[in-house]
């Protein structure tokens, strides 16, 4: 798909625009804009996905709650739901959620999963009456939890409302096809043209119904000449206006009757088929309009009339609608209708004629009476069948949802409405009835996938997934290791610990950062120490951990500045139960009383004689040994590990950095009373380095690896798995995003894993190690050019400021704003992909051969 066409679909978010968009969102605690979805997404959570790059897993999230994601990601009113409430619109502008819910969702519909785990299916059969947002939301809840489902439609084709009640201009026909399409093909079995006006019909063939046939029935508006030639109801005009405006042409004076969206929808869907004036008459104020504010104003600002207090009394003309003549009202103080408007009253001697060849009536739907009255369910005073808090009708196994029940009134809760009737059923099938009202509120559909592609196996470990708390404050605190464990972590190393005397001086602040942006994390760096916490707690903590997670790999890591120290130290830890020790060999405290600021980690000889000090006294626990890449030769390090009879590496440890100077005092940060040290980097920042470092050793020493220094992210996890490393160890990341990243980062991989058919993690690990070489065997390349892709450009210039001023002057600016590479003069350096803000637009060419980064 071209970016244009992409822009197109999503209205105007590119892949580009979709980062830019989700980093900006704040992911808040306790999101507020969740609080205005109707369909209950998980706006956060899938946000934070499409941050993460993992957009299958936010069309899963979307997906789970939202079975028509991509179509309310066109319909939905947001300004007066979940966009009202996002926190970023009290100061600024709030994050457009719906076109990050039309980006993922129209990825999704573009990209579709080869195959999906299938649900372990159920014995139960449930029909669902009406292939309307209801009842397709509940038939794809049915069908994901594994049941038997047949949806039932007196149209010939699914769909309802989205087709016979929205016109293309709101929601393009072929995204909801598609989407339609999409949720029947999950199991589910389409019946058209199936009109069920006795239920004894299918209650004896299936195990439960769900009715979600929506309105069927227009009202009607009995004046003098409303059989005139020329009056249509809206729904029938907007299921097929070419055809109505064929019928009838030419139309020169259109009027639609009603202040609903319906008759917003009719009126501009008239102008677009180019009648030249098209009326709207309401009999009651603008402020009473049901029409949402920006479907009335959009109408105004294309140049449609609207005409308040003016409430049709006849339809005069001969054979054809000629005019419409219109009482004019005024609002009645003492009178409120049962929706709490204000009622108005005629004025009998005032009267208007307004011209009229062709009338829409939008004055309301509602449940097909005599359809109701057959099926003998309990009715409310309204006509509307009467369902209990869980969509229970009066009747045994039969349920309704949507506009059936007189709820919705829009797509997403009609959506919402068809999921938790669904859910009931699930719950009434699964539980027993005291159970029902807590069950019926969760998602069937786990937000992990499941299998044992993830598994991998370290120091003859087995674990769930190669991801793993690194020690740090996380891990410092038993309320935090048992919520992170219990979240999906597949293990954790616990902050160091050294013996009693060793000095743990804490001093606060102790973080900073590298920016002030902190959407976009890039660094932290502390000056924290070590854990505060004696061995004797720490070691009781490995007893506890192992005893509630004997399947979690539980790992404590030390840290001494003499022999006694490190075996003492060791030795408890094995007597704890730990699965593995992980010594720091990185920290200015253990050197052993060299000078000031030297580590252990950077003496091979050093690292030799204390490793073997270690695993002497660690007597068959793997040892771990904690290394710093501020050494000049990375291997050697690595190679005195391995002779030392340490069992892995775990590489590597924060950078020593100065994080930043106040310009305006002068002083280094962070500032403690005007006094600052080094810290210790972490973070993305440190990312590449942590990658040579892993690399380097993977490549020449035959040991595995636990990366930690740098991830983020799922896609950060897989570049670490490709250079070497076995399992990962994630710290800032958690600081920063939480525990709940675990998901992000097991779907991910999963979801790589497979759509590149690898069948486990160890297809990846040391992957990428063929590919690496030293500069002298790099090939040499006759001819090496840049190429901008002209439709994915945005045309700001970038690329031509860089390589005019820093590169190699080969991009001409032309007039119309389209940068163009001379090829001539183009080495290839890419500068110019370096610079662009927008992915995949500049790639190089090698020969024949085109590489986009």
């Amino acid at each position: 798909m071209s970016g244009n066409d992409l822009k197109n679909l999503t209205k105007g978010f590119s892949f580009h625009l979709a980062m830019e968009e989700a980093h900006r969102c704040l992911l808040c605690h306790e999101p507020l804009c969740q609080t205005g979805c109707p369909a209950s997404v998980k706006i956060r959570e899938f946000i934070r996905k499409i941050r993460f790059h993992n957009f299958r897993g936010a069309a899963r999230t979307l997906r789970r709650d939202n079975a028509l994601a991509a179509v309310c990601g066109w319909v939905c009113p947001t300004e007066v739901q979940c966009r009202r409430e996002c926190l970023l619109g009290k100061y600024g502008s709030a994050i457009d959620i719906a076109g990050l819910q039309r980006f993922i969702a129209h990825w999704e519909l573009e990209n579709p999963p080869e195959k999906e785990l299938e649900p372990v299916p159920k014995t139960q059969k449930i029909a669902v009456i009406g292939a309307g947002p209801a009842g397709l939301s509940a038939a794809w809840e049915l069908a994901l939890t594994g049941f038997s489902v047949t949806l039932f439609d007196k149209e010939k084709s699914a769909g309802g409302l989205l087709f016979k009640g929205i016109p293309p201009s709101r929601l393009p026909r072929g995204i909801a096809r598609q989407e339609v399409d999409l949720l029947l093909k999950k199991n589910v079995h389409f019946k058209g043209e199936a009109y069920i006006t006795n239920l004894d019909q299918i209650t004896d063939d299936y195990d439960a119904v769900i009715i979600g046939t929506g309105l069927g029935e227009t009202k009607k508006l009995t004046i003098p000449g409303h059989d005139l030639s020329g009056i249509v109801q809206s729904s029938s005009f907007l299921r097929e206006p070419e055809q109505y405006i064929e019928q009838y042409k030419p139309i020169r004076h259109a009027v639609v009757i009603g202040g609903g969206n319906s008759a917003m929808d009719a009126a501009l869907t008239l102008q677009e088929q180019n009648v030249p004036e098209v009326f709207i008459l309401y009999r009651r104020g603008f402020q009473e309009m049901p029409a949402w504010e920006r479907e009335i104003i959009s109408a105004q600002r294309k140049g449609i009339r609207i005409r308040p207090y003016a409430a049709p009394r006849r339809f005069s003309g001969s054979g054809r609608v000629e005019s419409i003549s219109c009482f004019i009202t005024q609002p009645a103080t003492d009178k409120t209708g049962a929706d709490g408007r204000v009622q108005t009253n005629p004025l009998s001697e005032v009267e208007i004629e307004v011209p009229a060849d062709f009338v829409i009536l939008a004055i309301g739907e509602m449940p097909e009476k005599k359809v109701l009255q057959n099926w003998q369910l309990d009715l409310k005073p309204d006509g509307y069948i009467a369902v209990d808090e869980y969509y229970r009708t009066s009747s045994n196994k039969i349920y309704a949802a949507g506009d059936v029940i007189g709820a919705p009134f829009s797509v997403a809760k009609a959506v919402n409405d068809g999921k938790l009737a669904a859910r009931a059923v699930i719950s009434d099938f699964s539980a027993s009835s005291s159970d029902a009202g807590h069950l019926q509120l969760m998602s069937p559909v786990s937000p992990q996938p499941v299998g044992d592609q993830i598994n991998v196996k370290f120091l003859d470990f087995s674990l769930q997934n190669p991801f793993i708390l690194a020690a740090g404050p996380s891990t410092d605190n038993m309320d935090m290791l048992f919520q992170g464990l219990e979240r999906g972590w597949a293990g954790a190393v616990l902050k160091t610990t050294s013996v009693e005397g060793t000095a743990v001086d804490l001093k606060y602040p102790m973080i900073s950062q590298t920016s002030f942006d902190t959407r976009r994390i890039s660094g932290l760096g502390n000056i924290d120490l070590i854990s505060c916490h004696h061995i004797d707690v720490i070691a009781e903590r490995v007893s506890t951990l192992k005893k509630r997670f004997p399947s979690k790999f539980i790992v404590a890591s030390i840290m001494g500045s003499q022999q006694e120290d490190w075996q003492y130290l060791a030795r408890r830890l094995k007597d704890a139960g730990v699965d593995a020790i992980e010594c720091s060999f990185s920290c200015p405290q253990g050197t052993l009383g060299s000078k000031p600021g030297f580590m252990l980690g950077q003496d091979p000889a050093l690292v030799l004689t204390v490793t073997r000090w270690i695993v002497d006294a660690a007597a068959g626990v793997p040892v771990v040994i904690k290394i710093t890449p501020q050494v000049t030769d990375i291997v050697e390090i690595a190679q005195a590990v391995k002779n030392g009879g340490a069992r892995a590496i775990c590489a590597s440890n924060s950078i020593p950095s100065l994080m930043g100077v106040n310009i305006q005092t002068g002083k280094p940060l962070p500032s403690l009373q005007n006094y600052a040290t080094y810290s210790g980097l972490t973070g993305p920042a440190i990312k590449p380095i942590t990658l040579r470092t892993i690399a380097e050793i993977a490549r020449h020493v035959e040991l595995p690896i636990t990366g930690t220094g740098g991830p983020l992210t799922w896609g950060d996890a897989v570049e670490y798995l490709r250079v070497g490393c076995s399992t990962i160890q994630f710290c800032t990341a958690v600081m920063h995003y939480g525990f709940e990243i675990i998901d992000d980062l097991v779907e991910g991989l999963a979801d790589f894993l497979t759509e590149h058919h690898y069948d486990c993690v160890a297809d990846i690990i040391g992957s990428s190690l063929p590919f690496l070489t030293t500069h002298d065997h790099l090939p040499s390349i006759e001819h090496v050019y840049s190429t901008i892709d002209s439709e994915l450009c945005i045309h700001c210039g970038r690329c031509y400021i860089a390589c005019q001023d820093g590169g190699h002057q080969a991009i001409k600016w032309q007039d119309n704003r389209v940068p163009e590479v001379i090829n001539d003069r183009c080495p290839g350096c890419g500068l110019c992909i370096a610079v662009c803000p927008v992915p995949g637009c500049i790639s190089q060419n090698f020969g024949n051969v085109t590489q986009t980064y």
